[in-house]
């Protein structure tokens, strides 16, 4: 496997085109941004490339195309930097032929910054002028580092990607006059904007954001060309019409391996962003009905708020049934993506979704390949790691499965499932499960399977867990302190651990904002490392009755805030820092004052699916308590129904009540101040 990696010698022009593709996906290094003065010549360019690729559609304008940018938009060496401005770089590298030569190959090791935090700053720095606001947060607070491209990381990777089972049983080949809807230029230009800034570029290093520049950053005329030539070239994709040759690099991927704080090593792929946005486009072809097709026994895909909702059903399913014994269980697959059989995937896909049948054969029908660095791996099973379908496909596989357990409850969120009911109808669907899955290239990671054992008398719950014990004597037992479903709390014992873990990361990533100019540092907290690290708490469990946890959460904000700033606070000051900025604040909400509206809003809002999984599920009922305290505090009634899942119209009031409160203890001075800065028409001076 490794020898199909090995260094092409010899003349570049005797290079077969194939060849020249598989050298240059070894090391393909592009820039970030295209320059503003390049991009008219670089959309010319790659226009005619993708023209060319479009109406011939052979091996060789395939790799002209999957090569351009490794030599049109490749990232200048260290010895042309300086000497030349980047934009005319670039358009040299242009007006070079593709075909002309392979990329040169680097293989020298980047030094390495005496100071840490230095580096650590200038990374978050690039992330941010790139507008990668989630990149530079991840940058901030990981504690992961890339793992040294060593035989021993090679073989754990190979280990998290299995070879083919022994015998399969692919579909047959699609149907070559299978008519597939035509890509528009608009869901080109859509499928484009939808990625993050940032996104990585794949073995072939054109990246998302060098189609940004191209297709938003000219003129009209020169952007419509070009999402015209692409949405021409993803409708020979969507027709599985690539070149047999062409696939495997295609659609492989950039593997690079991340060294976890336990030493394990996590993959982490990067496909072509050509095949992404093919994935990203189909995926939102059938998304909606995909949904009504899986749910309500799968949320994961195609379920807005899935996760809230799946939260919510079981909470309402322990809290409903305390007569008799009960048992919910959480089941958890081993390396789930990366191990599901494809023949199995690909006839669900042919079934299921036959007009896109033919793209999804040429994704998974053969091995693609993974570049690590120079080295070659196969992934053979599963679905890649960043495609866009890989959820619906996973999600597909798996449908027949989730549908035939006969639990009361029943739940699958991906590939984490939750089922509930008596003893016997639960551990006879764990039988189901267990039989099943390895059919379909699944297996239980039995250590990591939880069971909490909940209702009846203590007599019964300690003959339940000893049933249970001797079925699977690797599970986990959990109590109404240690209960959570997909990271949020269950049950009230089970807040105070969460907000208090919560807390203490966000002390930890507060901490690292010093090492940071100010005006970074204050946008990150503001927009990233404040109420968006729990407001999925917060809307998914009643945190609002846990006020001193939520206090000592905005403590630390206040707290960073504070020594970001370089001033010493008030309770005044900080009281009306968490105000919006077009009251007068700087937008820093408060948790305590977002817990209570946060979590109506995502229990109305998940009512009728709850209601689809679970019997006897009044949300006005359930809500009596937080529904009474919420008019308390905004001193006004509910909102309509038709809005109560708009957590704005929850939140508003209390802003609003706030903002007058602190009008009520301001000088005159400081009043007219806040109420000119939260005016809708600027002031009027007279003259």
């Amino acid at each position: 496997m490794n020898e199909q990696m090995r260094e092409v010698v010899g003349d570049q022009n005797q290079l077969s085109p194939v060849d020249r593709l598989r050298q240059s996906f070894q090391s393909t290094r592009t820039s970030r941004r295209i320059p503003r003065g390049a991009r008219p010549a670089a959309a010319v360019a790659l226009l005619n490339v993708v023209k060319d690729c479009t109406r011939k559609n052979d091996t060789e304008t395939w790799c002209k195309l999957l090569g351009f940018a490794s030599v049109a938009l490749k990232q200048p060496d260290k010895f042309s930097k300086g000497k030349e401005n980047l934009t005319s770089l670039v358009k040299d590298d242009i007006l070079r032929p593709v075909t002309a030569q392979s990329p040169t190959i680097n293989k020298g090791k980047p030094s390495k910054p005496a100071d840490e935090d230095a580096a650590l700053r200038k990374r978050v720095e690039g992330k941010l002028n790139e507008g990668d606001i989630s990149g530079a947060v991840r940058t901030l607070v990981s504690e992961d580092s890339i793992a040294p491209r060593t035989a021993e990381v090679l073989e754990a990777l190979r280990l998290k990607h299995p070879p083919e089972q022994d015998v399969t049983s692919f579909p047959p080949e699609p149907e070559s006059d299978v008519a597939v809807p035509p890509v528009l230029p608009h869901e080109i230009s859509q499928a484009i904007i939808s990625f993050p800034n940032g996104s990585g570029g794949g073995p072939d290093g054109l990246r998302l954001q060098h189609l940004k520049d191209l297709t938003n950053g000219l003129t009209d005329v020169a952007s419509n060309e070009l999402s015209e030539a692409l949405a021409g070239l993803m409708t020979i994709m969507l027709s599985g019409k690539v070149p047999a040759d062409i696939c495997p690099f295609l659609y492989g991927a950039s593997l690079t391996a991340l060294k976890e704080k336990d030493d394990g090593i996590r993959p982490i792929a990067v496909g072509s962003t050509l095949r992404r946005i093919a994935g990203k486009i189909v995926s939102k072809r059938f998304m909606l009905s995909m949904g009504e097709l899986l749910r309500p026994k799968q949320v994961g895909y195609g379920t807005r708020g899935g996760a809230e909702v799946a939260v919510h059903a079981a909470r309402f399913f322990v809290s409903s049934n305390t007569k008799d014994c009960q048992v919910l269980l959480k089941l958890d697959f081993k390396n789930a993506f990366n191990t599901v059989y494809r023949d199995r995937h690909l006839s669900e896909v042919r079934e299921t979704l036959p007009d896109y049948y033919a793209f999804a054969h040429q994704l998974y029908r053969h091995p693609s390949n993974l570049f690590f660095g120079e080295k070659l791996l196969s992934s053979a099973r599963g679905v890649q790691q960043g495609d866009p379908l890989g959820p619906s496909f996973f999600c597909l596989v798996t449908r027949r499965l989730s549908k035939s357990l006969v639990s009361p409850f029943n739940c699958w969120y991906l590939d984490d499932a939750t089922i509930g009911g008596d003893t016997a109808s639960v551990l006879e669907d764990f039988e189901t499960v267990k039989d099943q899955c390895a059919s379909l290239g699944l297996e239980l990671n039995l250590s990591k399977c939880e069971c909490f054992v909940f209702g009846g008398v203590k007599r019964d719950q300690l003959k339940t867990k000893i049933c249970v014990r001797s079925t699977c004597p690797e599970m986990v037992f959990l109590t109404d302190a240690s209960l959570t479903l997909l990271g949020a709390p269950v049950l009230p014992p089970a807040i105070t651990p969460v907000l208090e873990e919560k807390t203490g990361h966000a002390r930890l990533m507060t901490s690292r904002l010093t090492k940071l100019a100010a005006h970074q540092a204050l946008f990150l907290l503001k927009n990233c490392l404040s109420l968006p690290k729990i407001l999925y708490v917060l809307r998914c469990s009643a945190t609002w009755t846990f006020p001193e946890l939520l206090q000592e959460f905005d403590g630390v904000l206040r707290r960073s805030f504070a020594q970001i700033s370089n001033i010493n606070m008030s309770d005044d000051v900080w009281k009306q820092a968490t105000l919006a900025v077009g009251k007068g604040g700087l937008g820093i909400r408060r948790a305590e004052q977002i817990a209570l509206p946060a979590y109506l809003a995502s229990i109305y809002s998940a009512r009728r699916l709850v209601s689809g999984m679970v019997a006897d599920f009044d949300v006005d009922d359930l809500c009596a308590d937080e529904l009474a305290s919420w008019s308390v505090q905004s001193g006004t009634e509910s909102p309509i129904a038709a809005l109560r899942g708009v957590q704005r119209v929850w939140s508003q009031p209390l802003a609003d009540r706030c903002f007058v409160e602190i009008l009520e203890t301001s000088s005159v001075l400081d009043k007219a101040r806040m109420l000119a800065v939260s005016a809708k028409q600027p002031p009027f001076f007279p003259e």
